[in-house]
């Protein structure tokens, strides 16, 4: 195992895997890299680890995968944060699978075309996430102007718009024209979410990939913190492009007769109360078993 792919166990996939064998094909990606481009804030942290154990359940001994760390633009999402292209550099150009704050187009050196999906968020929601989880770990307190915050570059105008346009920096301009080209892009994405609508998507896309499905309890780590209403709305100033790519991304349908979600995935499960401890436990196994069975399906653990 190299070094990368011991990495991306020991923090991708912390705990136990207990994958269902639903019977369906392993991937649908023809020979290409599935590259999750992950927007603050927009259901993310649920959504990679999911597709963590799906790739680790999935993947052959040769193929390598990796979460690269990071934030982008500056955005504050915790000390000290290095830039995720700057660690990009250090990425297997052989990958089949990335996730991480990442910008569209900076793969034209990896050996696999990418796969491109996405989880999008309604832009004031996210803005406001983004807001509070500064104020949660240290990065201001609450009540810190906005435009204080854009100033010191702890946070960026359109940020969802930017990263699907491709931009790379803070300092290039987010315009109608990016707008045009973010909308653009997406036309070619394998798979285009809304975190309003997560179980949904994630059927469709664990459908499109071919399986297996996924059992699992959201990884949200915000907190109940209030936002006066003229940060409120000084956030809804940032998001006016953002909102017009909301706006034009359809709702996901359904996908008729394909199977829900139902494995269980690593550390997704809950956080006790008496213990910061992340555990699967064999009750949470008994139960998913139960569900597993009621449909038809077996359940195994994967060493």
């Amino acid at each position: 195992m190299t070094e990368q792919e011991d990495q991306h166990q020991k923090h991708s996939i912390e705990h136990t895997l207990v994958r269902a064998i639903a019977g369906h094909s392993s991937d649908n990606l023809s020979n290409r890299m599935l590259v999750f481009i992950h927007p603050p804030k927009c259901a993310g942290r649920t959504f990679s680890s999911i597709l963590d154990a799906r790739f680790v359940a999935t993947r052959s001994d040769e193929e390598q995968g990796c979460w690269v760390r990071g934030t982008i633009y500056g955005q504050y999402l915790g000390a000290e944060k290095d830039e995720t292209l700057r660690n990009l550099e250090t990425v297997d150009r052989d990958s089949v699978y990335l996730r991480g704050h990442l910008p569209v187009g900076v793969f034209d050196d990896f050996k696999h075309t990418p796969a491109y999906i996405t989880m999008l968020r309604e832009p004031a929601a996210q803005a406001q996430s983004l807001y509070r989880f500064g104020v949660e770990r240290g990065g201001w307190k609450n009540g810190t102007a906005v435009a204080d915050l854009v100033d010191r570059g702890l946070m960026i105008d359109n940020p969802q718009t930017r990263q699907l346009a491709g931009l790379q920096t803070a300092s290039e301009l987010c315009t109608e024209e990016t707008l045009n080209t973010a909308l653009n892009n997406l036309k070619d994405f394998l798979f285009v979410g809304k975190a309003e609508q997560f179980e949904i998507g994630l059927q469709v896309l664990l459908s499109r990939l071919g399986g297996p499905g996924a059992l699992y309890h959201s990884r949200g780590s915000g907190k109940a913190i209030d936002i006066a209403l003229d940060i409120k709305c000084d956030l809804d100033d940032l998001t006016i492009l953002d909102k017009k790519l909301f706006g034009n991304v359809p709702d996901v349908e359904p996908v008729k007769g394909a199977y829900l979600p139902y494995i269980i995935v690593d550390s997704i499960v809950m956080k006790s109360k008496e213990s910061s401890t992340l555990t699967i436990t064999e009750l949470e196994i008994a139960d998913a078993r139960k569900v597993l069975e009621s449909q038809g399906h077996t359940m195994r653990e994967r060493p």
